[in-house]
């Protein structure tokens, strides 16, 4: 071992080199032989005063997501040859979305038709609904619906008709594919219910519950949702049973001149309108 003083010129200094004197009062180093005072300062441990920590002992960090979800999603456009959006069940719950239509309203090149303050039907690329297939699990549905001021009934598809909850995830075809019939010029949007497989072994319990105030009609309407599943242990066989719930109240005031013919009108209290 070998100690310098801090205030003395090192004898190896090379000639010419100016001195570097410490003012401060003279301080002692030790330095490990066949190692200079720089390496020694670079490879001494870094301990904050105060801190001791055990050793062997690490610490612990716990990271939480929905990337497995949002890989899913990203794969679905990644894995086809078409113009494809997707979103899951987690894009879903982020937004207190009352219907399915709502939930579509983020995807790009899709608008909703708003009945009363409610999304009903959607628009793709500014193709009306009328144009748009929808798919339950890859079945045609019924593409009926209509609103409280018509009394005809077209090709759109009522979104309302199904609450959010019963979906994990939807998938929207904006181009033709080999894969999809005809009879859409805007798109065909797939609806796809929980798979019993895709969920953990064992038994799984699933509650939401909501509710909405309506200030015209000054009515509360609930809305309810439950999911229940099972999965054996070697994952081979699963049951899941889902349903939801909810009830509005809409007040609605208007006119229309549906079902009226137009009469003559050629005079107010005798004096004619026209000649």
């Amino acid at each position: 071992m070998a100690a310098a003083q801090a205030a003395q010129i090192p004898n190896s200094a090379s000639p010419g080199t100016p001195a570097q004197v410490d003012p401060s009062p003279a301080q002692t180093a030790v330095v490990p032989q066949g190692q200079t005072v720089d390496q020694a300062a670079t490879t001494a441990p870094q301990t904050a005063p105060g801190t001791v920590q055990a050793e062997g002992e690490t610490a612990e960090i716990i990271v939480t997501g929905f990337r497995k979800s949002l890989d899913a999603a990203l794969n679905v456009k990644r894995q086809s040859v078409a113009a494809v959006d997707a979103i899951v069940a987690e894009d879903i719950a982020k937004f207190p979305d009352q219907n399915l239509a709502e939930s579509l309203q983020r995807i790009p090149g899709i608008s909703i038709q708003r009945d009363a303050g409610e999304g009903r039907a959607i628009t793709v690329r500014g193709l009306g609904a009328q144009f748009t297939r929808v798919r339950v699990n890859g079945m045609e549905t019924v593409a009926t619906s209509t609103d409280g001021a018509s009394s005809n009934r077209d090709r759109a598809f009522d979104f309302n008709v199904f609450a959010s909850e019963l979906f994990n995830s939807i998938v929207v075809h904006k181009t033709a594919e080999a894969s999809l019939d005809e009879g859409s010029l805007g798109a065909v949007v797939d609806l796809n219910t929980g798979n019993p497989l895709g969920g953990k072994i064992g038994f799984t319990a699933v509650g939401s519950a909501q509710a909405s105030y309506n200030d015209l009609s000054k009515n509360t309407g609930p809305r309810l949702a439950g999911l229940l599943s099972w999965k054996s242990a070697d994952g081979s066989f699963g049951v899941a049973a889902s349903a939801a719930y909810s009830k509005t109240n809409n007040f609605e005031l208007g006119n229309n001149t549906v079902r009226w013919a137009q009469g003559p009108f050629d005079s107010v209290d005798g004096t004619r309108c026209y000649t």
